[in-house]
């Protein structure tokens, strides 16, 4: 493969990366934005595009769709954890990434619940199957990506998640069984 193309993945592979987490803030801004509109009763309101801006998304093999005109979807209860709940959420990513090790059944790692971007990622078993004492953190998902999906999109057995803070890396690791590093890798 020409090294350019392969250059070329890993960009590809970033992007991707970042277009599901700001999936993931436009998800919670909608969320919050609706949550507004039922608190302060303007039910009428509607995205206007040129206030607003419009925009699709698309993923891998979809077409993108027109800008959504009309009403916001319903929103979920409320977009806002306080920390004990992101806290317990941090717990239950501890217990997966703990069973994940034990081998046991890996059920839902539970980090759908969380709202907000990555900003740490915790690597606990690499592509090659190396366990991490302490677990690796890294700030960034360039660095944790050749330790958990060297080849492309396939992770094999590696176990890692991203998490929004360091104190929900913190919990998850505790909660895991595990020890967290001395230093965070940027």
């Amino acid at each position: 493969m020409h090294p350019g193309t392969q250059a070329l993945q890993v960009e590809v592979a970033e992007l991707r990366e970042e277009v599901d987490s700001l999936k993931l803030e436009v998800g919670r801004l909608r969320r919050e934005l609706a949550a507004l509109r039922v608190r302060t009763g303007s039910e009428s309101y509607t995205r206007d595009s040129e206030s607003e801006g419009s925009f699709s998304v698309a993923s891998q093999g979809a077409i993108a769709a027109p800008p959504q005109r009309g009403p916001l979807p319903p929103a979920a209860p409320s977009p806002s954890l306080s920390w004990e709940e992101r806290d317990q959420i941090a717990e239950g990513i501890g217990l997966f990434l703990g069973r994940c090790i034990a081998g046991d059944n890996r059920g839902s790692s539970g980090r759908d619940k969380l709202p907000l971007g990555s900003k740490l990622w915790i690597v606990v078993r690499d592509y090659a199957g190396q366990i991490y004492t302490p677990v690796k953190v890294t700030r960034s998902w360039a660095t944790a990506k050749p330790l958990v999906k060297p080849a492309g999109p396939d992770p094999g057995d590696s176990v890692f998640v991203g998490v929004p803070s360091e104190r929900e890396a913190r919990k998850a690791v505790a909660a895991a069984g595990l020890v967290f590093p001395a230093i965070i890798e940027k």
